[in-house]
């Protein structure tokens, strides 16, 4: 039977001749502090040296001030080789002694040890490899020893990743939300939380009591993965093909009002990410979100995002958001996401002159695009007349682009646009008209053999440059 690690505690404090005193006798290794005797106790109570290790660590940060909040939020080499060359002394001071005080052994070399510390401690800690992973897009944490990824072009998978028990889980994640700034922290006054972590990725989650079948936080991390930065990228990794990316990049440049529209991680944010690429360098973007990630490269470029409610502060919303953006002088609105009462006031400001207006929504094809718009508008304006509303859209927008994360025969994933459709200025009795000029077969994105518009074709040729008849009949020629 190993020693008990408490059996160091009676003494703790003295030094070598007061244990000799008391009828001990000495002994040439350091007499451990309470804290290190606790720590050991644990370790060998749960088995799981690298607890032991990493809140070691975390403690003598903590007792001899060793970094600051700010080196802790924002750390550089310098912090990191501290943490380090702690970390390694005391991993390797574990290794040396734990076969004589009984006490399993470490899970890897004490440098390999070292190394996940600084992650932990000033990193991503578990989920380190994953967020390095620029293929994960998706990390679904449903309790501490059950992380699940999903990679491009793969279906979900389990990994073996984990934290050391749920408080851990709860006290990183709070840790990270706190470092991006404005998020209220995870508790059970505040079982839930939306928002942004400090690489950019969206964040959710969620705890008992809200959670009925699982004791701890439950967490949701969307990766932004920037892979298609332009339209030709989008061609090349096959969201749609040629003769479609050059009408929306026309169709861009004409400053058309343009809805982009999927279901949930279908692609739409990449999409307008990928439409910034075909703007004139002096353009003013006004861009308009819950969470920032929409890239604009274009330096007259203002970011504007919502604020939740706290104690004292007020909610910022994204219609409150709109109203400013339409006083900044915008060449270009987008929004990130309409989902609420805003789309009134993007619709109106896309009414009233302000050309280039984009934003994403969510919605299952390019018909239940508008009808989503219609349901989001009347929550703003319950009082106004259903037939007004559509009248409001049908002036307003130009195109609805949609988008479709679709499975694969093999079990992957991958993005397509599924449909491009023209919103007619005018109602055919009582219903919104839309002309789709391209539509999914199942297999391929294929042109239906209508044309826009006179007004969009004369406007596409003018501000664009843009002969849709003779682009659509060059590559009829060619493919068709």
């Amino acid at each position: 039977m190993g020693r008990d690690p408490l059996s160091d505690f009676w003494n703790w404090g003295d030094e070598p001749e007061d244990v000799e005193a008391n009828g001990g006798s000495p002994s040439s290794e350091p007499v451990p502090s309470f804290y290190e005797v606790m720590q050991a106790a644990k370790a060998e109570e749960v088995g799981d040296p690298y607890a032991y290790v990493l809140e070691t660590v975390r403690e003598r940060i903590r007792a001899g001030n060793l970094l600051t909040t700010a080196q802790l939020d924002h750390p550089g080499e310098e912090e990191e080789h501290l943490v380090y060359d702690l970390a390694l002394e005391v991993a390797r001071d574990y290794a040396s002694s734990c076969a004589s005080r009984g006490l399993p052994r470490l899970p890897a070399e004490p440098e390999v040890v070292a190394k996940r510390v600084v992650d932990d401690v000033l990193g991503w800690g578990p989920l380190a490899e994953l967020m390095a992973d620029e293929a994960v897009e998706e990390i679904f944490i449903n309790g501490p020893d059950e992380i699940w990824v999903v990679r491009a072009g793969r279906p979900k998978e389990r990994t073996s990743l984990r934290f050391t028990d749920a408080a851990e889980l709860r006290r990183f994640f709070n840790r990270k939300l706190d470092r991006a700034g404005g998020h209220r922290g995870l508790s059970t006054k505040t079982p839930w939380a939306d928002g942004r972590l400090e690489d950019g990725s969206r964040f959710h989650g969620i705890m008992p009591p809200l959670v009925a079948n699982r004791d701890n936080l439950v967490v949701t991390i969307r990766r932004f993965r920037p892979v298609a930065k332009t339209l030709e990228e989008m061609v090349r990794l096959g969201t749609m093909p040629p003769e479609v990316a050059g009408f929306i990049a026309a169709a861009v440049r004409a400053r058309l009002n343009v809805v982009v529209s999927g279901g949930t991680a279908s692609g739409k944010t990449t999409f307008l990410n990928a439409c910034g690429s075909v703007l004139e360098p002096d353009e003013r973007v006004i861009t308009i979100e819950d969470t920032p990630e929409l890239q604009v490269p274009v330096e007259n470029w203002v970011q504007l995002v919502t604020r939740e409610a706290a104690e004292g502060v007020e909610a910022v919303t994204m219609a409150d958001l709109v109203r400013h953006a339409l006083r900044m002088k915008p060449d270009r609105i987008w929004l990130g996401e309409a989902r609420g009462p805003e789309m009134a006031a993007i619709l109106t400001a896309a009414n009233t002159g302000h050309e280039g207006v984009m934003f994403t929504v969510h919605a299952d094809d390019v018909w239940a695009t508008l009808t989503r718009i219609e349901t989001l508008v009347q929550e703003g304006k319950p009082n106004l007349p259903l037939r007004a509303i559509r009248l409001n859209i049908a002036t307003a927008l130009h195109l609805v682009v949609h988008l479709t994360r679709i499975r694969l025969p093999d079990g992957s994933e991958t993005r397509r646009v599924t449909g491009v459709g023209e919103v007619r200025d005018r109602l055919e009795g009582e219903e919104i008209v839309v002309e789709p000029l391209w539509e999914w077969d199942g297999e391929t994105l294929r042109w239906t053999g209508n044309f826009p518009s006179e007004r969009l074709r004369k406007r596409l040729l003018e501000r664009a440059g843009y002969d849709f008849r003779a682009e659509v009949a060059q590559r009829a020629g060619e493919e068709w």
